[in-house]
């Protein structure tokens, strides 16, 4: 059901956004924060940073004006 959820949603983004040229940067203070993931944090920076998805996600948040490292409240 979340990955339904998440597919349809970046389904709308792509029709507001064009994907961003590089994927965002993954802070490591984030991802040790997230234990029931069954994989370790590279695994786990591996994984996402291999999904176009990213690009998405990093457009509508810049575009919406925010910065990236605000979504992660490292700042």
């Amino acid at each position: 059901m979340a990955m339904y959820a998440v597919e349809s949603y970046l389904n709308v983004l792509n029709g507001f956004v064009t994907p961003a040229k590089a994927r965002p940067e993954l802070p490591s203070a984030a991802l040790a924060s997230m234990p029931a993931c069954d994989r370790d944090e590279a695994g786990v920076r591996t994984c996402l940073s291999e999904l176009d998805a990213q690009r998405y996600f990093r457009a509508y948040v810049e575009k919406d004006g925010w910065r990236w490292a605000q979504v992660w409240n490292l700042q």
